[in-house]
């Protein structure tokens, strides 16, 4: 042992990257509590562990009570007063790539952070917080799962002297920390201006996102949050993960590329001998035997890729007794469904991780498969990597393909990083079950071509700096007198630049605006939208459907007004009634989950975007707000539907409403008002209510513990 540390020790200075890999295995075959065969006392380091830690500078690894002195200095020079929602009773301490990056952020640089997912890229945001106490602080998540992440991480430390806001249409207040995707950003960014107040420190997560090549579908509304933003903000912060290169434009005006992709926290072992087998089936099960009790992401893509798992680990794995999970299959068979692959795959100890299904039930699982008795793997599409922070010991990767596409290095580095999990996993283990050519690509630049609908609401005249040639220009310019021949003059560049419209394709604006030009008797049904029936909706809303851009060509219009019609009194039907209502019309539990997630995040800006237009093209002060508000939460009281998205879903809720120990369909009250009522009743109380069955109550004690 000595041996080893005293070459570690010769040799940190001619290779820190290499040898810093070697301490971090020599700590995981010595400490790592995976490691049962070791004879050394986990987590006891001696001084000279301790000290070698400190010369590769992972402050994080250092054991402060077995520390020399002079290391102690060093350690505590590097602590802050910052806790995680997993780690309450601890603070956290940064190392030496972190620490270089808040000091240039403390001398007030605007970055862009190039790092892999185990750098703790967000911890920053914490130290920078903690510090420099900004008084308006706006962080842009890419999806909700990590605004719910990242609003628990805010809530544990700065709720006291902040207010934390995440819902639409909330009050500012002298200090604020706002956490939201872009879509829900607009509509501060209106509030801001009129109050002449500035942003301190502007975040945007995941930035990668910008780009058309990554996200089509939202790049437009990202780029257009940032270009607002960034001319009220005094300083920002953009995070990206193992990119490489960023080709400079008006996205990141005067900012700074910091690249830290090469500073590893922990060791990789890449198992590639599967790849080019032929039965990966039985590859796959003779590793799931190694690692059983091990956990584990398996990455499989496509839906389709899960049904083949969901088949091979059911009739291929032993079950085994597991209490909670098996409580958690007659919950999801008593308010969701009797037929689901989810349900067979609890009594297996896996679950299932997609964008489709709700956001409740993922944090239900990440939850279980955290905690050390319950769930030891997930089968995921991409949602788990993009959209939540979770770790494991092990991921196999079951289909190196996106749809009909190898992966790219950019997505692959992305899936096996998502591992990590300092302080508990110090190697790695990733296990490749297919192949990709493009694997061995390492140069990786994110193109931030600035899309056309975006330039429109830009000065295309006077602003040279987004390299504009004079065929796009003469294009852009083109489309905005397509839209106002029929609108009157410039008034399109105008709802544009001053973010009224959620849409982000002229083309289908342009066809709104004909539709109403050439068939304006059939807009006579626009105010039907707010009567409480709906044969009333129904005629506009499949004209709508058929207006509506890209996402509508995935769902059925049958299908897709059945969910109108049977949601419509999703509140008062008790546990998911209206799920087993459209099962009986052919629509399975996943094409559910699609059409709400479509409703509730598309059709409402649709809706808000056909409210303003309506009212411009016919010169009318009417609104079908009443309508928007109801879709907007799917039909549920609106504070049941923010719940839901962290972690009470909504049967729950509604066991709670019948109880009246508090009344959930208020409206003239926040969620802020909500979360402290709920607060104030004792756990113990609610956890009384007699039709709660066991899983309700594991569901409750979750909850609870989260606000």
């Amino acid at each position: 042992m000595f041996n080893e540390l005293s070459l570690i020790n010769n040799l940190i200075d001619e290779n820190e990257d290499e040898w810093r890999n070697k301490l971090i295995k020599f700590l995981w075959e010595n400490f790592s509590c995976e490691n049962q065969d070791t004879n050394y006392n986990y987590g006891i380091y001696s001084k000279l562990i301790n000290h070698l830690i400190r010369k590769v500078w992972l402050y994080p690894y250092m054991d402060f009570s077995s520390s020399h002195w002079t290391d102690k200095m060093a350690y505590s020079s590097f602590s802050l007063d910052i806790k995680l929602p997993s780690m309450k009773n601890s603070n956290l301490i940064l190392h030496r790539e972190q620490s270089d990056v808040l000091k240039m952020l403390l001398e007030w640089e605007n970055i862009l952070l190039m790092a892999p997912t185990s750098f703790w890229k967000t911890f920053i945001i914490n130290s920078f917080i903690k510090i420099k106490k900004p008084n308006n602080i706006v962080i842009i998540v890419p999806t909700i799962s990590l605004m719910d992440e990242v609003r628990r991480n805010i809530y544990l430390n700065f709720s006291d002297d902040y207010n934390v806001i995440t819902a639409p249409n909330e009050k500012l207040w002298d200090k604020n920390i706002l956490v939201f995707p872009q879509e829900r950003s607009f509509s501060y960014i209106e509030k801001f201006n009129e109050k002449s107040i500035k942003i301190d420190f502007l975040v945007i997560d995941e930035f990668y996102k910008v780009s058309p090549d990554s996200d089509k579908n939202r790049s437009s509304s990202l780029q257009k949050a940032i270009i607002s933003f960034t001319k009220i903000s005094n300083q920002r912060y953009y995070l990206t993960p193992s990119i490489t290169k960023v080709k400079w434009n008006a996205l990141i005006k005067w900012m700074k590329q910091v690249d830290k992709i090469g500073f590893n926290t922990v060791f990789l072992n890449v198992h590639d001998k599967y790849k080019n087998t032929k039965d990966k089936k039985w590859d796959f099960l003779k590793i799931m035997n190694k690692l059983w009790k091990s956990k584990t992401l398996i990455y499989a893509w496509t839906f389709k890729a899960i049904n083949e798992l969901s088949k091979i680990i059911p009739e291929n794995i032993k079950e085994i007794n597991n209490r909670l999970c098996l409580d958690f299959q007659e919950w999801l068979k008593n308010n969701y469904t009797r037929e689901w692959d989810l349900i067979s795959l609890l009594s297996k100890w896996f679950g299932i991780h997609n964008w489709k299904i709700h956001r409740s039930l993922w944090q239900i699982q990440i939850k279980l498969f955290e905690e050390a008795d319950w769930l030891n793997g997930i089968i995921s599409t991409s949602s788990i990597i993009e959209w939540v922070n979770t770790s494991a010991k092990n991921i196999i990767i079951w289909r190196a393909k996106n749809w009909n596409y190898n992966l790219n290095q950019f997505t692959y580095k992305n899936i096996i990083w998502r591992a990590w999990r300092m302080f508990k996993y110090f190697i790695w283990d990733i296990y490749v079950l297919d192949d990709s050519n493009k694997l061995k690509d390492n140069s990786i630049q994110l193109d931030l071509k600035i899309n056309d609908d975006v330039l429109a609401s830009i000065d295309t005249e006077e602003d040279e700096e987004n390299d504009i040639s004079k065929e796009r220009r003469q294009k852009i310019i083109k489309q905005i007198y397509d839209i106002d021949d029929i609108l009157w003059e410039w008034i399109y560049k105008k709802l544009v630049k001053d973010n009224k419209l959620q849409l982000s394709n002229y083309s289908d604006i342009l066809k709104i605006l004909k539709d109403m030009k050439e068939k304006q008797k059939s807009w006579n049904w626009f105010l039907h939208l707010n009567s409480e029936k709906y044969e009333d909706w129904e005629y506009f809303c499949r004209k709508l459907f058929f207006l509506m851009p890209w996402y509508r060509e995935w769902i059925d219009i049958k299908d897709f007004l059945n969910y109108i019609k049977y949601s419509k009194d999703i509140w008062i039907k008790k546990n998911n009634e209206y799920i087993w209502e459209l099962e009986e019309k052919w629509i399975d539990i996943l094409n559910i989950f699609e059409i709400e997630k479509f409703v509730t995040y598309n059709f409402w800006a649709f809706l808000s975007d056909i409210n303003i237009l309506y009212n411009i093209f016919f010169n009318n002060n009417d609104n079908i707000t009443p309508f928007i508000s109801k879709v907007t939460s799917n039909f549920l009281p609106p504070f049941v539907f923010i719940l839901e998205e962290s972690w009470l879903p909504r049967v729950v809720s509604r066991k709670i409403q019948d109880s009246w120990f508090i009344n959930l369909e208020i409206t003239e009250w926040s969620i802020k008002n909500i979360i402290k009522e709920l607060k104030s009743i004792w756990i113990r109380k609610i956890k009384s209510i007699k039709n709660l069955d066991n899983f309700d109550r594991y569901i409750l004690d979750n909850f609870f513990d989260w606000i």
